[in-house]
C-alpha cells in the first residue's frame, strides 16, 4: 500500500527494544502514516553480500514518503529507537527502501542533525 511503511527489525533489535518500536509505530501513525510491523526475520537465515546486516529495515511507500520525508522519518526513527540497555561493538543500522528504488543506509544511534546531506529534506516520493 503507498500510504503504508513497513517496519521489519532483526529479531534481537525486536526483542532488546519492543516498546520502542511500539512508540515509533504510534507516533507515525498519529501522522497519518499506516504503519505495519512485520515479523523479525532471521538475517542470517538468508544468504547476503558481507556487510548486509541491518537492525531494522524500513519500506517506504509513495503517499507516506509524500506526508513525512525522508530526513524527518530518519530523525523520528533515530528520536524513538535511540538509547540501548547494553552497550553493542557494532553500532545499530538501518536501511530504509525508498518508493523510487532508492535505498538509504543510516546508523540508529546518530543525531537527526546528522542525517545527511541536504537532499533527504525532500519529500520522499
Amino acid at each position: 500500500m503507498p500510504e503504508r511503511v513497513l517496519l521489519q527489525p532483526s529479531p534481537l533489535e525486536y526483542g532488546s527494544h519492543q516498546e520502542q518500536y511500539n512508540a515509533l509505530r504510534d507516533e507515525l501513525e498519529g501522522q497519518g502514516i499506516l504503519v505495519r510491523l512485520l515479523a523479525p526475520v532471521q538475517q542470517g537465515s538468508v544468504q547476503r553480500p558481507a556487510g548486509e546486516f541491518y537492525d531494522l529495515r524500513i519500506h517506504v511507500g509513495e503517499v507516506a514518503g509524500a506526508i513525512v520525508g525522508t530526513a524527518n522519518l530518519i530523525a523520528i526513527v533515530r528520536r524513538k529507537l535511540r538509547g540501548q540497555k547494553q552497550p553493542r561493538a557494532m553500532p545499530r543500522r538501518a536501511k530504509l527502501y525508498l518508493p523510487t528504488g532508492e535505498e538509504r543506509e543510516f546508523s540508529l544511534e546518530e543525531r537527526s542533525s546528522d542525517a545527511g546531506s541536504s537532499r533527504e529534506d525532500w519529500p520522499i516520493s
